[in-house]
């Protein structure tokens, strides 16, 4: 029984021994040293862009039958038994690259990185300074690749047959100073052609003349002064400016400009113009006297052989030779360098000219007459014509009253809401319904006002017609720009109580607006840059308004003791 034992207990670790040498046998064989791995392959270059080719090199590579990176298939260009060239497919990703040989697939042991497509680049260009149809070349990569060369928001023309490292184009007309700019179509990782851009990071710089030195002095010039202008690039100048007024012919030589400086400059900047642009100095100053105030700036109109004395401050008024009131020559009485004393008629107004040798400047603003200007009463004949007609402006049924009473009588009928009659003065010239003054400061339109019949249903609530006075431009009128401009007053309300009542409206109140708001009443809203041009306003319209759109109805009413007042 012991013996049975032993020898059950002998086969049995006999049986252990060989299970563990067969069990670590068979483990020994999975390990594998990656030392000691030999690559199936190798691959050149270890990325780049679909339509790179890839070099594979290996041993019996001539049975491989197809190339794949990652799981797309790529086309092989060329195969020997030691390597295949194939190219990088559309739509590969960064994965193994992957050999089919006999039904058996070899697996790169590296990744082949896919970049994305390379694109056109500037890396330099010369000349870095250039003028429009100079030749710029521009170095870089892939610039075989572009499509189209721009400068700024300019095409420039390619010259020649572009290389993948340079290319050559022609400055456009217009040239300014920009980026230089590629535009190429490149193939994108999904297969679609798709139009891009690459920018410079440096500009090409317009070539303009610069200006170094001016001789003499440009802050003391007269007019018929010989200057001389140094600088670079000034033989390509086309032109010289003082301010806006064109010095006329001018000379070149060895790097400088001369000319003179022409009749009518003031101040400004000299410019130098050439075919792509222009270049400016400093402010230049022509030695000209100069207004700091006078006075009086109103007065009232006084008669023939009276005389107003004036008193202008400035500076360099002893360069005053003759003195201008409007178009009146007036009798120095003193004269400094800072202030003038001069007599002029009593019925002159207009603006304040101080004539200089190198020149004639004006008063911003003119002396004015103070007192009453009347455009008509309907019973004053006035020395001076003042008034023309009133005209009909939309109302339908409409007769006009002059003759019967000292006043103008108005009767309307219809759809009389933003209705109007004109107010019309005459031609331009001396009719003093001009005013003859761009300041509205302590002027006022004054007139009388009754209304003599009016509807309930044309009534405010209190009992009172709205109405407005737009002052125009006839110098304007039908036409565009400023031009077209008027002021409207704010809006007022008389009441209909067949009374007389008295309207004093102060200009400064009224705001600019174009002739489109002419017709509403309740208008007050002002638009910039409009313009009051003295001596030509010579329209009033008066703008009726009802409470209601529709505003059918008739109205009566009288104008009288029309006028403007100056303070």
């Amino acid at each position: 029984m012991k013996k049975k034992d032993i020898y059950l207990k002998l086969s049995f670790a006999f049986l252990l021994l060989i299970f563990v040498v067969a069990g670590c046998k068979e483990t020994g064989d999975f390990i594998i040293d990656p030392v000691e791995y030999e690559s199936p392959f190798t691959f050149t270059p270890s990325h780049g862009a679909p339509g790179v080719s890839v070099t594979i090199q290996g041993t019996s590579l001539s049975g491989i039958s197809q190339v794949a990176f990652g799981s797309v298939a790529g086309e092989i260009l060329s195969q020997s038994g030691t390597s295949i060239v194939a190219e990088v497919p559309v739509g590969a990703l960064t994965s193994k690259i992957k050999l089919v040989k006999s039904g058996v697939v070899l697996t790169s042991r590296e990744n082949f990185v896919v970049d994305e497509s390379p694109t056109p680049t500037v890396i330099s260009f010369s000349p870095a300074i250039a003028g429009s149809g100079e030749v710029i070349t521009i170095t870089g990569v892939l610039l075989n690749e572009v499509d189209s060369v721009f400068i700024g928001n300019l095409k420039a023309a390619i010259q020649g047959t572009p290389s993948s490292t340079e290319i050559q184009v022609i400055a456009p007309a217009g040239l300014q100073t920009g980026s230089i700019r590629l535009f190429y179509t490149y193939l994108t990782s999904y297969g679609m052609l798709k139009p891009a851009e690459s920018v410079s990071t440096s500009q090409l710089t317009l070539a303009l003349p610069m200006i170094s030195d001016i001789t003499p002095d440009i802050n003391s010039l007269n007019i018929g002064d010989e200057v001389t202008i140094s600088g670079s690039l000034l033989d390509i100048v086309s032109k010289v400016e003082f301010g806006t007024i064109d010095a006329g012919i001018f000379t070149y030589d060895n790097g400088t400009i001369t000319c003179t400086v022409p009749e009518g400059a003031t101040t400004g900047t000299i410019k130098l113009t050439c075919p792509d642009g222009s270049t400016q100095s400093a402010t230049f100053h022509i030695n000209l006297p100069a207004i700091a105030s006078f006075l009086p700036q109103k007065g009232l109109e006084g008669v023939v052989t009276d005389s107003r004395s004036f008193v202008v401050d400035g500076t360099n008024l002893s360069l005053v030779s003759q003195v201008l009131v409007g178009t009146t020559p007036a009798t120095i009485q003193n004269q400094t360098d800072t202030q003038i004393l001069f007599t002029a008629p009593a019925n002159t107004a207009g603006f304040i000219s101080l004539v200089a040798d190198n020149g004639t400047v004006k008063s911003s603003i003119p002396f004015i007459f103070t007192g009453d200007f009347w455009v008509n009463d309907w019973s004053t004949v006035f020395p001076v014509d003042r008034y023309d007609r009133i005209a009909n402006n939309g109302f339908g049924a409409f007769a006009l009253d002059e003759a019967t009473n000292p006043w103008a009588q108005v009767s309307a009928l219809g759809a009389v809401n933003g209705k109007s009659i004109y107010i019309w003065g005459p031609a331009a010239g001396n009719d003093k319904f001009t005013l003859f003054t761009p300041n509205p400061d302590g002027v006022y339109l004054e007139f009388d006002l009754n209304i003599l019949s009016l509807p309930d249903t044309l009534m405010q609530t209190d009992g009172t017609l709205k109405f407005k006075i737009f002052a125009m431009d006839a110098l304007g009128w039908s036409a565009s720009g400023e031009y077209s401009y008027g002021y409207n007053s704010p809006t007022s309300y008389v009441a209909a109580d067949g009374q007389w009542h008295h309207f004093s409206l102060d200009l400064k109140a009224f705001k600019a607006s174009n002739n489109s708001g002419l017709y509403t009443a309740d208008q007050v809203s002002a638009i910039s840059g409009a313009f009051c041009h003295p001596n030509s306003l010579r329209i009033l319209a008066l703008v009726v308004g009802t409470p209601n759109a529709s505003g059918n109805g008739s109205i009566t009413f009288a104008v009288d003791n029309l006028k403007f007042v100056i303070n």
